[in-house]
């Protein structure tokens, strides 16, 4: 056996025992965490000594220094019934005066990709319900766009989690009031996946045009890129590992994609990375629109594709061993189709998308962990042909290289 092997087999065995150690400990954790006394004290000001009740429903009497009571504040996911975000829950702290008005918010606990519920964070979503009188009911709240399941999940549970504090806790009576924001065909997005993958074969049928190599990648581009707003990363990776995979109610069109590209990749291989994922369509868009690119030896290339597990590997040992979860969010492409942007990220995928311009998908071949988890759990010889030299030549199925083009991918 090879040094190679040993450090692949070595490296791969530390990462299950890291994620199966990871979800152990905290199998027994609460969902949400319970707020310290710090937490309380800035959703209920003023007060000084703080009663843990567990009935009616979980909450937290706060008290004035005489005696008098402050209010009361409560964990929305303690609070039936169990409302889910993009994977699981979000825990916000709910401070409420005597009077049955809502007073404070702190987010305590979520698992929302940053970029999008730093959307729900910057609008008007949670002061919208500061000073909220129960008595008088809730004002119409619309989601954020942009960020609609994060924002339709606090708006839910916000206004379900204080209706039964207010009834059972004070006994005020808070008037009716829709809890269940709508959505516009949600059942249709895992057919539109379904449709996707079914186009991968479709192309490969219709391989003697020359523009049908490009159909699953223009789909992907539009279905899950545009409309979906989900290409798949490095944060659903985790999620999954972490046992916490989109829910389906929420998200039928991610669970979907996630699901097939997981069991695809076992039985035939990375199709998703190959012909499937939106920001590698855009690479191949440049490709074609600046054709002179850097020669690259095969060989040398074959050596770089471990770069990529390296840095899967670093990811999975950050996140599972030293808790940064920061780390799973190191990825260009899940910013790009993010309606809200930062000068900071746009020059990221601006200087990815560059390097992948002289260097044949650059991202996709060098550095993508997201790339790298799902070829490692590909079956054999069945790889993307993106990020593999020895896949790209035993399997002609998946690989998307133009004819007369080196193994390397680039033009000889």
């Amino acid at each position: 056996m090879t040094r190679v092997k040993i450090l692949k087999i070595s490296a791969l065995v530390l990462g299950v025992v890291l994620v199966v150690v990871w979800n152990l400990r905290h199998y027994r954790q609460p969902s949400s965490p319970l707020p310290e006394r710090e937490d309380l004290v800035s959703v209920l000001p003023g007060a000084t000594r703080f009663e843990l009740r567990l009935e009616p429903v979980t909450y937290y009497q706060g008290f004035f220094p005489d005696g008098r009571l402050a209010g009361v504040a409560f964990v929305t996911s303690q609070i039936p019934p169990r409302v889910t975000g993009f994977t699981t829950e979000i825990s916000i702290l709910v401070g409420m005066t005597p009077a049955g008005v809502i007073s404070r918010l702190e987010v305590l606990h979520h698992l929302e990709t940053p970029s999008y519920f730093r959307m729900v964070l910057d609008s008007d979503l949670l002061p919208s319900f500061l000073g909220v009188d129960l008595k008088s009911g809730f004002p119409e709240l619309d989601a954020v766009s942009g960020a609609t399941i994060s924002s339709q999940a606090i708006i839910q549970d916000l206004k379900t989690s204080a209706r039964a504090v207010a009834e059972k806790v004070y006994g005020y009576k808070v008037p009716d009031s829709s809890v269940n924001p709508k959505r516009k065909f949600p059942y249709l997005e895992p057919f539109l996946v379904i449709l996707l993958f079914l186009s991968v074969p479709v192309s490969r049928r219709l391989s003697r045009f020359r523009w049908a190599r490009f159909l699953p990648f223009i789909l992907g581009f539009f279905i899950i890129g545009l409309y979906l707003n989900s290409p798949l990363s490095l944060n659903h990776i985790v999620n999954l590992l972490s046992l916490h995979p989109p829910a389906f109610a929420n998200q039928p069109g991610l669970f979907t994609l996630l699901f097939l590209t997981l069991i695809l990749s076992i039985l035939i291989g990375n199709v998703y990375c190959s012909a499937l994922c939106p920001f590698g369509a855009i690479l191949e868009l440049g490709a074609r629109i600046f054709p002179k690119r850097i020669q690259v030896e095969p060989g040398n290339i074959k050596k770089a594709v471990y770069i990529r597990s390296f840095l899967l590997l670093i990811v999975i040992l950050g996140i599972f061993g030293f808790g940064l979860n920061i780390l799973a969010h190191l990825e260009p492409y899940p910013y790009l189709f993010a309606p809200a942007k930062s000068p900071l990220l746009w020059f990221y995928i601006t200087l990815t998308v560059l390097f992948s311009l002289v260097f044949r998908r650059f991202w996709c071949r060098i550095l993508c962990p997201t790339g790298a988890f799902l070829d490692l759990i590909a079956r054999p010889g069945k790889k993307s042909g993106v990020g593999s030299q020895e896949s790209g030549a035993n399997d002609k199925t998946l690989n998307l290289s133009e004819p007369g083009t080196s193994d390397g991918g680039e033009i000889t």
